[in-house]
């Protein structure tokens, strides 16, 4: 990948135009540039699209920037995005391995559920002072997250 376009999840208009354009993968963002009030129509709308044929046709990689672990949005989200199509899910503001191994299972599940067969990757990030230092220390993806 070269290119990475973010697209807003609540910016329907420019669905198509990204999908068009050059960037190697688009990533479709339903967690930050989302306000709150619009976080189930947003993901409504970014599941439609990528549904539909045009997206299902692409050779770009497709990512989806979900709401974070714990948000009151994090399972339907899971539900709405694991979807054929979809290369990866970006799982923000990690705090521990817990959440992703937790994440993991859930999107296995979420896959099942949905017919997947080809697995969705997480994209972790990290986003705190706590979850980088456990990450220098090897410890973000160990069960020593006690530190």
């Amino acid at each position: 990948m070269r290119s990475k376009l973010f697209v807003p999840g609540s910016r329907t208009e420019l669905f198509a135009k990204a999908l068009a354009g050059d960037a190697d993968a688009i990533s479709f963002d339903v967690e930050d540039s989302v306000p709150e009030g619009v976080k189930a129509r947003a993901r409504q709308d970014v599941a439609d699209f990528l549904r539909a044929r045009a997206a299902r046709a692409t050779s770009k990689l497709i990512i989806v920037r979900i709401n974070a672990w714990g948000s009151p949005h994090f399972d339907a989200d899971l539900a709405a995005f694991a979807c054929a199509g979809v290369t990866l899910l970006n799982l923000p503001k990690v705090l521990s391995a817990t959440e992703v191994q937790s994440a993991a299972a859930l999107l296995s599940e979420a896959e099942r559920r949905n017919g997947i067969r080809e697995p969705i990757r997480l994209l972790v990030t990290i986003e705190s002072g706590r979850a980088m230092r456990l990450a220098a220390s090897g410890h973000l993806f160990t069960s020593e997250e006690s530190r």
